[in-house]
This record gives structure tokens, sequence and C-alpha cells, in this order.
């Protein structure tokens, strides 16, 4: 096979194959299998020297292009397109026809690449199971925009300081009723900083997607700076695209005006999971404890924070806790949707280990740490705990207590009809506008809007 046919746009099966079938048509018209194998070679070799456009794409090389993986549009022959497409970059680049086969000799590899860029944003937009995880998408369009302005590999992604002012303004393109709060670096990075397929591998939700943005940055990595200039930016218009199509009108949760809705509400949340990863049941428990600990006697930490929030931030030792100097007193509230386990029990009281002895050395500033009692209770909507197993790690008084939604609630009810105005405004403060807050996630919203209407 002659050597310069290896510039064909073909693999070299596809190109061993054309060849096979191209020396077979020229061996039926009378020559040997040497004299069609020169023949291939000198006609190509012409045709690629040759610069008059009057000089056609050799008729006999036609057998091994239509061996070829690729198809062009419209029904186009392939040696026919292939003809156009070394036409065209001749002229647009003033290359020679050798010059504009050495660059097509790529193609399929570049298609290779085009399909792999594909499927990876179709398994993004559109994934086989579930719907779009807006934070891989957040990240791609970080990236994108980085390689539009340096040439640095793409999966390397800590570079540029993902956590910064101009990092949080690309993430914010995504409006709060399609994205997540909190930076989607940070919450699917935590110690990587290198977007790997073993990154990928280890995600327990999410997977198929993350293997795609795995291929996707991989892909843009293989590439020179010209293209990883183009090729993002055409990322970045479909990213926006899909932001303008699925961006889902605002959904507001309007302020309470009628208790027994208040009630109705907070009874739906206490008879089943709100299916919102524990967002709406903190919020419940919010406007309980808040109505349990007037604060006329009690101070609160945690009350309306986010439920992923960080309890040593503020000290806290539970989602939120309530304290009462002149009794001495501190009771911590610790939200769960679902079923509490042991699993769960010991993860709280180990993080509490690390937060207590602030509140201790705050406490003994105050009085002898023996006159005070610490009371943290669990909210949860079914006990599977064994909680006699476990002791408060305290060095005062303390007292470990597990309580459905429906007990914590029948226990306030009482409050609640003796000041319905108060306890409105609690609810609204401290359940309406924080689910109604431009953070919250549009299926939260959805889910809080059907339990008012239920």
């Amino acid at each position: 096979m002659p050597n310069s046919l290896s510039t064909l746009p073909l693999s070299p099966s596809e190109l061993q194959s054309g060849v096979e079938n191209a020396v077979a048509a020229l061996m039926e018209r009378g020559l040997s299998e040497e004299e069609s194998k020169l023949k291939l070679g000198y006609d190509w070799d012409f045709w690629l020297d040759d610069s008059s456009s009057s000089y056609r794409f050799p008729v006999d090389l036609g057998p091994i292009l239509e061996r070829a993986g690729w198809s062009p549009p419209g029904g186009q022959g392939r040696a026919t397109c292939y003809a156009s497409l070394i036409s065209k970059i001749t002229g647009r680049f003033t290359r020679t026809r050798r010059d504009s086969a050495i660059v097509l000799s790529q193609l399929p590899l570049i298609l290779q690449l085009a399909q792999k860029f594909r499927d990876g944003i179709n398994r993004l937009f559109q994934p086989n199971a579930g719907t779009p995880f807006i934070p891989y998408l957040q990240i791609l369009l970080y990236i994108c925009t980085v390689d539009h302005f340096f040439d640095h590999p793409p999966e390397f992604i800590y570079t540029f300081k993902p956590s910064g002012e101009v990092a949080n303004l690309i993430f914010g393109v995504f409006p709060p009723e399609l994205a997540p709060g909190g930076n989607p670096m940070l919450n699917n990075f935590k110690a990587v900083n290198r977007i790997t397929m073993d990154w990928a591998e280890s995600r327990p939700d999410n997977r198929e997607q993350a293997r795609a943005l795995v291929e996707i940055v991989e892909g843009l990595s293989s590439l020179a700076y010209s293209p990883r200039v183009q090729i993002p930016s055409m990322i970045r218009n479909a990213i926006i695209r899909f932001i303008e199509i699925n961006t889902p009108t605002r959904i507001v949760i309007e302020a309470q005006t009628d208790i027994e809705a208040c009630k109705r509400f907070v009874q739906g949340v206490a008879a089943n999971q709100s299916g919102t990863r524990g967002v709406i049941e903190q919020r419940v428990v919010d406007f309980l404890a808040a109505i349990d600990h007037p604060d006329t006697d009690w101070r609160s930490r945690g009350l309306g924070d986010p439920v992923n929030a960080s309890n040593a931030s503020s000290k806290k030792l539970g989602d939120c806790d309530f304290q009462n100097i002149p009794a001495r007193q501190c009771v911590a509230l610790e939200a769960h949707a679902g079923r509490l386990t042991d699993v769960y029990v010991r993860e709280h009281l180990r993080t509490l280990r690390l937060n207590l002895p602030s509140r201790l050395e705050e406490w003994s500033r105050i009085s002898e740490l023996s006159e005070w009692r610490l009371s943290l209770r669990f909210l949860v909507h079914e006990d599977a705990s064994s909680r006699e197993r476990f002791s408060l790690p305290v060095g005062i008084t303390g007292s470990l207590e597990v309580l459905t939604y429906m007990d914590y609630y029948d226990t306030v009810l009482p409050q609640i009809e003796r000041d319905p105005e108060r306890a409105l405004a609690l609810f609204n403060r401290w359940v309406v506008t924080t689910l109604d807050a431009n953070n919250t996630p549009v299926t939260t919203k959805e889910i809080a809007r059907r339990l008012f209407n239920a």
C-alpha cells in the first residue's frame, strides 16, 4: 500500500479495507495488483500536488473513502465531501492540498472527540435517569470560562481560586430557582484538586453525570489552545441556553394569615418526611422551638441557619439551641428527617464534643458548671436508635431525648392556641420567609406549596 495514502482520513483498518476494494476494482479492468497500487498512489500524489481547480478528486480513490467510518451530511458521497473540505481549507487558509490533507488526516480522531463531547453534553443536560445535576453544569461553565482566558490544563480545578469572587460570579449565572445554594466546586471536590475518572467513580449519587463531566474535561485537555478556546465557547452558549429554557417561574411562598393553615403544614411534615433532605423539617423545628422558648427568657442560636451550616462557627450545640441564663439551662434541638439511627446519633455526639468546650467556658464565667443543665433533643419521624447506650460528653448534668415531630407538636400546640397571633408571626418569620428565600431550591418550594395546599 502506498505510504502517501496514510494521509487519507481513515483509521488503519478502514484504510486497509478501502485499498483492497480499490485494488480489486482496478484489477477487474485488467491491471495487476502491483500496477493498481502504484496507480492509486500516483493519482493521490498528483492530485495533492496539483494546484488547479480543474483537476477533480481521482475517481479510483472513491472506493477507499467509502470505507470511512464518518458519514457526510445530506447523503453526500464521502469522496465528494472530502474533496469539498479540502477545497474550503485550501481556499480559506491559502494552504496547498497536501497541507490541507495532513490537517484532515486527523478527522477520525476529531470526529471521535466530537462524539465524546456530544455524548458527554447530552448526558449532563439530559441524563438517562433523573434530572440534570446543576452543580456539574456550574463547574463546567467555570472551566470553560477559564479556558477562554488561560492556556491551562482544565482538569486542575483549584489553580484560579474557585471559591473567590470571580468564581462566585460565574456560578451565580445560574439563578437560585435552578441551582442549589453553596459553592459547587467546594461541595463536590473536597480534598480533590483534579477532575479524574477516579473521582467520578467515587460519587455516590449522579455518577453517570460525573463521568460525563470528566469525559468533557479530559477532551478539552487533549486539545491545543486554539480549539480549547473555540469549543468551550460553544459549550458556554449551550449552558446559557439550557439556563434560559429550564429556569422555572419563581415560586412565591406567601405569608400566612390563618393559623389553621400553619398547623396543617406542621402536621403534614410531622406525619411524613418532606423529601427535601431535612430542609423543611429544620424550618418546622425552628418554628416549634421558637414557640416553646419565648425570647423573654431564652436566647437562641442557629434559628434560620441552612441545613448544612456548621455548628462550630456559631458555637451552637444542635441545629438550634436556646439558653436560659437565670435558669442555668440550655436546650439543643437537632432536626432529622426520617428514621434516627445510632450512626446519626454517634456522629452528632462527635461534633458536640468539639463544640461544647467553648460553651462550657462561657457558662463557667456565669456560674459554677455544676449548676448548669443541658438537654439534647432529636426531632425525628421514627426512632430506631439505641439511645440508652449513649451519654452526653459533658461535665455537667445532661440528658438526651428523642421525640417525634408529632409528639413535639402536641407539646407545643397549647401555646400556639393560647397566643395564635404570636405563633403566626413566628411561623411567617422562621418558616415562610426562610423557605421563600432566593437560595431555597425550587423543588423544596414546590413541596412546601403542596403542603400548604394539602
